[in-house]
């Protein structure tokens, strides 16, 4: 976190964010009897906003809460397909 705090400090002109990342690791997600074993990063709050990702529902600064996830459309399909239409 010291890096991610010297960066932002030193280079605010330079860059509008600066966010830490994990590597890509397997996590399992489960819900009621379905899990489901994806990759997935732990990063900053500012990583979708900054990464400018178009949220199909919910919100990019969702992060902001760390009991939050992000989903792709294709693994929030196969985890809660029987909860949202068929489109």
């Amino acid at each position: 976190m010291a890096m991610a705090t010297e960066l932002r400090l030193k280079n605010t002109s330079d860059f509008k964010y600066v966010t830490l990342s994990s590597w890509n690791f397997d996590h399992i997600l489960s819900f009621e009897d379905k899990k489901i074993t994806q990759g997935g990063l732990w990063v900053q709050p500012e990583f979708p906003v900054m990464l400018g990702l178009k949220m199909l529902k919910g919100s990019a600064l969702a992060l902001k809460d760390p009991s939050s996830i992000l989903l792709t459309e294709s693994l929030a399909k196969s985890a809660f397909w029987k909860y949202g239409s068929n489109e």
